[in-house]
C-alpha cells in the first residue's frame, strides 16, 4: 500500500507537468474562461487562433480562439479527448493539441470546403501556392520544427515572414472558396 502511494508522488515529482497541480495557478482571466466552459491551455493554442484568423480573414464576424476552441472541444471526438487528456498527465502542453481531424471538422462546420495537400517542401509549397493561383492565399500550414521532438504548429497563411529552413511542411489546407476563378 505504502509503495503504490510512493510510485505515485515520485511520478508527481519526475513528470514534467501535471495538468490538476498547474490549475491550481491559473490567473484570474484563465478561471473567466473556465468558467465560461473554455479550456484556456487549449484557448491560448495555435489551432484555435489560427482557425479563428482564417474565419476573420474570410469574413465571420465573432469568431475569437475561446469561441473556436469551445467549438473545437465540444465536437471532439471520445477516442480525441482520451488521448489528449492521456498525454497531459505526462505533460500539460498535451492540452494545447489539435488534431488535424478537428480542424478539418471545424472548417467544414463554419461551412468551408477545402483542398488539402499533403508533405511538401518549402520549395513546393511556394510553387503549389503559385500554380494553384490562390486569391487571398487563404488556408492553414500545418508544419513541425525538424531540431525540437512534438514542436508541431499550425499557422494561417499568408505569414508575414518565410519559413525557417528547420520547418517542415506536413500539410496545407487551402480554402476552396479562396481559390480564384478559372
Amino acid at each position: 500500500m505504502f509503495t503504490r502511494y510512493l510510485f505515485v508522488f515520485m511520478l508527481l515529482l519526475i513528470l514534467p507537468g501535471c495538468s490538476v497541480i498547474t490549475k491550481l495557478h491559473e490567473n484570474d482571466y484563465d478561471i473567466a474562461l473556465r468558467s465560461q466552459g473554455c479550456d484556456p491551455y487549449h484557448v491560448y493554442a495555435c489551432g484555435p487562433s489560427s482557425l479563428s484568423q482564417l474565419f476573420r480573414e474570410l469574413g465571420e464576424k465573432n469568431c475569437f480562439s475561446g469561441t473556436i476552441s469551445k467549438e473545437i472541444l465540444n465536437h471532439q471526438t471520445l477516442f480525441e479527448r482520451f488521448t489528449r487528456d492521456s498525454l497531459a498527465l505526462i505533460s500539460n502542453d498535451a492540452l494545447n493539441i489539435t488534431w488535424q481531424s478537428q480542424l478539418e471538422r471545424t472548417i467544414q462546420r463554419h461551412g468551408y470546403k477545402f483542398y488539402k495537400k499533403k508533405n511538401c517542401s518549402q520549395k513546393e509549397f511556394r510553387k503549389f501556392l503559385r500554380d494553384k493561383e490562390i486569391n487571398g492565399e487563404c488556408g492553414i500550414i500545418f508544419m513541425y520544427d525538424s531540431t525540437r521532438l512534438f514542436a508541431f504548429h499550425y499557422e494561417m497563411f499568408p505569414m508575414g515572414e518565410e519559413l525557417e529552413s528547420k520547418i517542415i511542411i506536413c500539410s496545407v489546407y487551402v480554402i476552396k472558396d479562396c481559390l480564384s476563378e478559372d
